[in-house]
């Protein structure tokens, strides 16, 4: 009876998410038919989550976020991310992502909405080349220790981070700011770090 209760909380909580921002109703609409017949939970095998847009709100403000920031999300998933903060901001947004399904359907929807200010990239973030990035948004709570510590190194100047500072696995960080965001799964915070200057 419980996970039934879930499951209506968590619809709920997504439905006034979506629902929030009328602005961004053609995005929506335009991933909503790319996803008509496939589910991300599959495409990803299973790992896959999505940072609520009053969130990514809430970040934007939190951080500052500019029409000249060039913004990097790892792990986009299908786009949303991408898609919402380049609408509300007016910055570049780049999606960095390794599954091609979701580059694939997001390269559509860009083509849709005729979208100009945002990318998308397959590629392993761990691999990827982060230095044209002025920020990074990296969600990366099922990442672990070593992983973290393998992107710190790629020395973004910027990186927001949910639930723990960068500045924990990576001493060469230093946390500028925090604030409690909320997700489906319960409250937590997002931290900025900066690349200290020696």
């Amino acid at each position: 009876m419980r996970l039934i209760g879930d499951y209506f909380k968590l619809k709920l909580f997504n439905f006034k998410d979506e629902h929030t921002f009328p602005s961004f109703k053609a995005y929506r609409k335009a991933l909503s038919k790319e996803y008509r017949f496939t589910n991300p939970y599959h495409l990803s095998r299973g790992i896959y989550g999505e940072t609520p847009l009053a969130v990514l709100k809430q970040i934007a403000e939190g951080c500052a976020l500019s029409p000249k920031d060039h913004v990097a999300d790892l792990g986009c998933g299908r786009g949303r991310g991408v898609l919402f903060l380049s609408q509300l901001v007016g910055c570049r947004v780049t999606g960095i992502e390794s599954v091609p399904a979701f580059i694939e359907k997001a390269e559509r929807v860009k083509q849709k909405l005729g979208l100009q200010n945002v990318n998308f990239l397959q590629a392993d973030m761990f691999k990827a080349d982060l230095s044209p990035y002025s920020i990074v948004y990296l969600f990366g709570t099922c990442l672990e220790d070593h992983e973290i510590r393998k992107l710190a190194a790629k020395k973004p100047s910027r990186i927001i981070t949910i639930s723990y500072p960068l500045s924990d696995c990576d001493p060469s960080y230093k946390l500028v700011k925090s604030f409690p965001v909320l997700f489906p799964w319960g409250q937590t915070d997002a931290f900025l770090s900066v690349a200290k200057t020696f």
